[in-house]
């Protein structure tokens, strides 16, 4: 079973074809505090 769900996803991962449009976002990732954006410019 492992090994047919690594062959699936890494087929998918590592393509040439761009990941769909408006596709879910990792929970890790999502950005949500606010951003002192002068700050980070000079930074």
């Amino acid at each position: 079973m492992k090994f047919i769900m690594k062959a699936f996803v890494k087929n998918i991962i590592v393509s040439e074809k761009p990941y769909k449009r408006n596709s879910q976002t990792a929970p890790s990732f999502v950005v949500t505090d606010e951003k002192k954006i002068e700050k980070e410019k000079i930074a």
